[in-house]
């Protein structure tokens, strides 16, 4: 066949180029049991930096905030009407705020060890609280922050599968949740979820 030679001068399956077949880094699956709160964080060059993967437990979003979080957002479509810039990072805290009211994102990396941890702080008209470890804040936080992570930097074409999106979310969240899936579907990214949720529907 046309193509096999191309492939046949390759000496084994991690040489095959990332681009060809369904599981190319366009392809992202997150299943249902995601990293929940934890202390810290893996960190790792080849799924972030070169892959741009967050890890089918979401485990490498905080390495993949801390990486591309000043990066612009791909898709202008997919914008928050409320982010402060057109940073990842500020997009991101903004979908967060429609479940988790003003929610705001930090990381700290920590290289020597290899490893990020993750943190919260929450504003209001009163300013904005101190930060929390990600183990200090209810499990929907950690859950959703990898899901949204992934459409908002999935370019047109991706194909995502996804399980539980609406694991640990307030019936409000589950259904805002449903509006960012929707919005990256009417923005070219392909999405399979599997839910158990009526609102997210």
């Amino acid at each position: 066949e046309e193509g096999d030679d191309e492939l046949s001068l390759l000496e084994g399956p991690n040489d095959i180029p990332s681009d060809i077949g369904l599981f190319s880094d366009n392809f992202h699956y997150l299943r249902a049991e995601r990293f929940g709160p934890k202390s810290s964080f893996p960190v790792s060059s080849t799924m972030v930096k070169h892959r741009k993967q967050v890890g089918t437990d979401g485990e490498y979003a905080p390495s993949f905030l801390t990486t591309y979080g000043s990066d612009k957002l791909i898709n202008e479509s997919m914008a928050h009407p409320k982010a402060v810039s057109n940073q990842l990072r500020h997009h991101v805290e903004a979908w967060l705020g429609e479940i988790s009211p003003g929610t705001r994102v930090y990381t700290k990396d920590h290289s020597g060890l290899d490893l990020i941890s993750l943190g919260f702080a929450f504003s209001s008209s009163l300013g904005e609280t101190k930060h929390f470890r990600s183990t200090n804040v209810g499990f929907g936080i950690s859950y959703i922050l990898p899901i949204i992570l992934v459409l908002l930097s999935a370019k047109p074409g991706s194909l995502i599968l996804l399980e539980n999106p609406e694991a640990h979310l307030h019936p409000h969240g589950q259904v805002k949740m449903g509006e960012l899936l929707a919005l990256a579907s009417e923005n070219g990214v392909q999405i399979l979820v599997e839910t158990h949720s009526d609102h997210l529907l």
